[in-house]
């Protein structure tokens, strides 16, 4: 539930001058601030291109509202504020990482899908924009603690779904005080966190967090490396390309306490209509049903209750491959939920620096005891493995924890900033002296994949993007 009564979170300029002298203090630009506070300011202005009091048409909707929402945390609030004429400013927390965008209220109209009935839409809240900053290709802002204070993102000029910032990349990279490296391999990977800015996703024209309505749209994908396809001593990663096809994708919807909980056969998933999808037999489908669903009493995680659906699209979809970018529509038990500019990595992409990996090695004595334990995190660059900082992949990595087979589950190099079992942290490199705790070879499970026939062991992890995508890595290992 959204605190009220709070400080107020985005302010119009006439007022902050009025109150701090523009709040910049004596000196000192908007780009050029000290880095002491626990705030960034944003500012930005619009183009005279659009009004404040434009009115919507049957073809296009005037944005009313900036709003904002901070997606390192667990249930994301959507922190908004009326625009207004002139400059706009907005206060984000430091140690965040913010999706920003203009939103406005849909004029009456009718939406609807190839799977479900025409629904009447009204005052609903819906994206108009986000704001991208065009030199970095950002479509997100990563404050850490040590940013400036301020960032003037200029004016913004309206684009085909985005509000446009047209400031010099080294100005975002001193103000937000990220390399342009971090920042080149986080703009391939930061489209994909837009998902979060559907506001209203039932379109009653409510803000869900403001009327309890917790959802997540996530993903699985597993990966299977052997251990004679890289030495990370050497840096030397022989890894086909061609695995990180999502030949095993499945997407997830989770839904708390607000959403009705049927069963799968009443649960149909609306596919965006800019693919053509064929299923096993060769038709042509529009919508899928769930294969599975876990119900609210079986989930006890530290979000509360959620119930899952789970849709393996890999396996009822025979061409093309997903994921699949797009507008999804969700209907669960008659009732209808929209998700817009949900966006994924591409296999392209990930094949550029959009993806980082973790890759393991374990070493053992003679006798098969387990000495060590060395991961080291890594990117594709025009198809070359390179080692990935821990400024990359902090900024794309929520989690990392190995998982699995007894005694394994005992231990991990770390799992997030809560729980690090060794102190260090799950974005840096490292090799654990793990002699003490006695695992031997032949405690660790062996391979289980269909296909696979190797005839060694596994050491299974997980790990967890900032865009709620779960990546199961299976390293198989011989001693």
């Amino acid at each position: 539930m959204r605190l009220k009564n709070t400080i107020p979170a985005i302010f119009a300029v006439g007022m902050v001058c009025m109150l701090a002298g523009c709040g910049f203090g004596n000196d000192v630009s908007p780009n050029n601030a000290p880095s002491d506070g626990d705030t960034l300011t944003l500012s930005f202005q619009l183009d005279n291109e659009r009004s404040l009091t434009g009115k919507a048409t049957e073809t296009s909707t005037a944005p009313t509202e900036v709003v904002y929402v901070d997606i390192t945390k667990k249930l994301p609030e959507y922190i908004h504020a009326p625009l207004v004429e002139g400059e706009n400013l907005v206060e984000l927390p430091k140690d965040g990482i913010y999706v920003l965008a203009l939103v406005g209220r849909e004029a009456a109209a009718s939406e609807t899908s190839s799977a479900v009935e025409p629904r009447s839409i009204s005052d609903a809240i819906s994206m108009i924009g986000n704001i991208s900053i065009v030199s970095n290709g950002l479509d997100s802002l990563p404050v850490k603690g040590e940013s400036r204070d301020s960032l003037d993102l200029g004016t913004l000029l309206k684009g085909d779904g985005t509000y446009n910032s047209g400031i010099d990349s080294t100005v975002v990279e001193d103000a937000l005080s990220y390399s342009s490296e971090a920042l080149a391999s986080y703009s391939i990977f930061d489209k994909s966190l837009l998902k979060v800015m559907n506001p209203d996703i039932n379109k009653n024209g409510v803000y869900d967090d403001e009327e309890e309505l917790v959802w997540r749209l996530t993903s699985f994908r597993t990966f299977i490396f052997y251990d004679s396809e890289f030495n990370l001593g050497s840096n030397n990663i022989n890894v086909p390309l061609d695995r990180f096809q999502a030949d095993d994708f499945t997407l997830v919807f989770w839904g708390g306490s607000g959403f009705p909980h049927p069963s799968c056969d009443d649960v149909l998933l609306t596919l965006p209509d800019n693919y053509t999808y064929y299923d096993n037999n060769g038709a042509v489908i529009t919508a899928v049903h769930p294969d599975s669903q876990n119900e609210p009493d079986t989930i006890g995680n530290d979000i509360g209750n959620m119930n899952q659906y789970y849709f393996t699209l890999a396996k009822s979809i025979s061409s093309p491959d997903p994921p699949y970018s797009g507008d999804y529509t969700l209907d669960i038990g008659g009732e209808l939920y929209y998700f817009r500019n949900v966006e994924y990595v591409s296999t392209e992409e990930y094949r550029n620096g959009g993806m980082m990996i973790p890759f393991c090695e374990l070493e053992f004595d003679e006798n098969g005891l387990l000495l060590s334990l060395t991961r080291k995190w890594y990117k594709i660059v025009n198809d070359v493995y390179v080692p990935a900082s821990p400024e990359e992949v902090r900024l794309q990595i929520a989690s990392w924890y190995t998982k699995g087979q007894t005694p394994i589950e005992f231990w991990s190099i770390s799992t997030d900033n809560e729980h690090e079992e060794f102190g260090i942290p799950y974005y840096e490199s490292a090799t654990v002296d793990l002699s003490s705790l006695g695992i031997h070879y032949d405690d660790f499970g062996s391979g289980y994949e269909e296909g696979v026939d190797y005839n060694g062991k596994i050491l299974e992890c997980q790990y967890w993007d900032r865009s709620g995508n779960c990546f199961d890595v299976r390293i198989y290992f011989k001693q």
